[in-house]
């Protein structure tokens, strides 16, 4: 079932299945309130392989060195606080154990009550490095 026009989805309304390919590209955070911070509930297979590190059931500023103060921070912060998706493509401003060269980053909210934002999911490919 959709939402109404004037409220934001909720993750229920998502249906990962409709998005086979994706699947390994998918982060998932939640948002903790007050705050926010961010508790990342999924961390996707494809992600894994490609970065070195898994960050599932760990909080992103606790898990991510440099994540206070980035640019990745700043857009969930963003993301979070209007309840607009974000786009990125560029450098990847977050740590990672492997070098990477560039990133494509959708940044999508959802909310369970329709108005404050308790999701985040972040869609990012890895471009052929």
């Amino acid at each position: 079932m959709r939402p109404a026009v004037d409220l934001l989805p909720a993750w229920s309304n998502f249906d990962p299945v409709s998005v086979p390919d994706a699947l390994g590209m998918i982060s998932l955070l939640e948002v903790i309130h007050p705050g926010p911070r961010f508790f990342c509930r999924l961390y996707g297979t494809k992600l894994y392989a490609a970065l070195g590190h898994d960050m599932t059931g760990r909080m992103m500023d606790e898990a991510v060195p440099n994540f206070i103060g980035s640019a990745a921070e700043a857009d969930y912060l963003a993301v979070a606080a209007s309840g607009q998706p974000r786009w990125y493509r560029g450098a990847p401003s977050l740590w990672s154990p492997r070098r990477i060269g560039e990133v494509e980053v959708a940044i999508l909210p959802f909310a369970s009550d329709g108005r404050q934002v308790d999701r985040v999911m972040l869609v990012i490919d890895l471009p052929a490095q």
